[in-house]
């Protein structure tokens, strides 16, 4: 019963209602979702032409060279990223109140997002140092004991300190609070980190035990099997992607609303 209780009362599932009783605001999340997909391809692209336009008549060092032109083109994904997220949680807040939409404050929430990236880009940095004097035998198994928390802690972060920027606190605070409450508080976010990971071990189950009734009835034919296994591999990606999607796009409404009861 108390189980029951808990799954209802959920903030995963309270978040879920949200979107369900909302469906043209959810329909505008997606659609800027979507926007933001075509503009990162279409900003990919881009900057490959451009690297090749700029490089045959730059002479400075090859290394030097790199970082500029790499640095350059995180700000710019970083500032359309700010954009879109800055709409997106916009489009949330309007969930839970009525809100008018302004940008007054999109340059602090830029700033917000770069420090953060900065910060972990620093403890990255640390990070590759440490692999890299790793003996190989061992590298691989302490790169994923080393990168499953930190890609946790980095989205737990990003998600609490820009919700916390939306409720009005200000960028220093934002960020103080965030990695408190992302260091210490885990008991308010730890349901939406816990559906992602139940969400990957259960699509990894079903995957591989389909996997494997498509090798025990392909058996007998090695070009079934191949042909199989790549329509198979092609719906495995789509699955995944669509299941992950839908757990972030709901997530993020959990994160606002957990810095809401309590920012």
């Amino acid at each position: 019963m108390k189980s029951k209780l808990f799954i209802r009362d959920s903030v995963f599932l309270q978040s879920f209602r949200i979107v369900k009783s909302n469906p043209g605001i959810s329909g505008m999340i997606v659609l800027f979702d979507l926007m933001f997909l075509v503009s990162f391809l279409t900003m990919q692209k881009l900057s490959g032409y451009s690297a090749l336009a700029i490089v045959p008549y730059v002479n400075i060092n090859p290394l030097l060279l790199l970082l500029v032109l790499s640095s350059i083109y995180y700000l710019i994904v970083l500032f359309v990223y700010s954009i879109f997220k800055f709409s997106v949680l916009g489009f949330i807040k309007s969930l839970f109140a009525k809100s008018r939409s302004s940008f007054s404050e999109f340059w602090k929430f830029y700033m917000l997002n770069l420090t953060i990236a900065l910060i972990f880009l620093a403890v990255m940095l640390v990070l590759d140092y440490i692999l890299a004097n790793l003996k190989p035998d061992f590298a691989p198994y302490v790169f994923i004991v080393m990168a499953v928390p930190y890609a946790l802690i980095l989205y737990a972060a990003v998600n609490i300190s820009q919700s916390l920027f939306f409720h009005g606190n200000p960028l220093v605070a934002s960020l103080k609070k965030g990695f408190a409450i992302t260091f210490t508080e885990m008991k308010r976010y730890r349901e939406t980190v816990l559906v992602m990971i139940i969400s990957a071990a259960a699509l990894w189950i079903i995957f591989l035990g389909i996997g494997y009734l498509i090798q025990v009835f392909t058996s007998a034919s090695y070009t079934l099997y191949l042909n199989s296994y790549s329509v198979f591999g092609e719906a495995l990606k789509w699955a995944i992607s669509l299941v992950f999607y839908f757990l972030i796009f709901i997530n993020r409404i959990s994160f606002y609303k957990i810095t809401q009861d309590n920012p």
